[in-house]
């Protein structure tokens, strides 16, 4: 039995990340203590409410996730939230987060999902000053707000002139449970 637990808590974890599902508690009377991922039944209000990291929001709908272009790695700058300092998002003109679809969770140990198309940042409005070389899966579609949840490493820094953009190809983008 611990490997089928193993497995779809597994999925489960993936397919949350992903913005593919999340999962839901049912609170009476006053909303639980939050942990990432949870979603509360207001029985009050009759409505299902989500964290927004300051205050529970109505009615969540699927999770829409974005990626980030990164100049440093997040992970050893020990980011932990967009609005940290070690993560470091490139600032060129042009830029912005895009919005970022992912397969469903393999049904597999360890579960894993792809992005399921091509992202295009750009075209960039000046010459990249800094080369990125990572690539975050957040929250929110910009400012500081919001979670970092993941992030890659590309296998080489990438800069481009003006009129150019950066590309991450349809599957390169794997989420795996561990």
């Amino acid at each position: 039995m611990s490997s089928q637990l193993a497995q779809y808590g597994d999925q489960a974890l993936v397919n949350t990340l992903s913005g593919q599902a999340v999962p839901v508690a049912s609170a009476v009377g006053s909303p639980p203590a939050w942990f990432p991922g949870l979603i509360w039944y207001n029985t009050t209000a009759t409505a299902f409410q989500q964290w927004n990291g300051t205050a529970w929001s109505a009615s969540p709908t699927p999770a829409a996730r974005y990626l980030a272009l990164l100049t440093t790695d997040p992970v050893a700058g020990g980011a932990v939230n967009i609005a940290d300092a070690g993560f470091v998002e490139m600032t060129t003109s042009g830029y912005s987060r895009q919005l970022v679809t992912f397969t469903q969770a393999t049904a597999t140990y360890p579960s894993q999902a792809s992005n399921n198309s091509l992202i295009t940042f750009g075209p960039m409005g000046t010459t990249m000053a800094a080369p990125v070389q990572w690539v975050a899966l957040v929250t929110s579609a910009s400012g500081t707000g919001g979670y970092f949840l993941a992030s890659w490493s590309l296998l080489a820094p990438i800069s481009v002139n003006a009129s150019q953009s950066i590309y991450v190809g349809l599957n390169q983008l794997i989420l795996q449970g561990q």
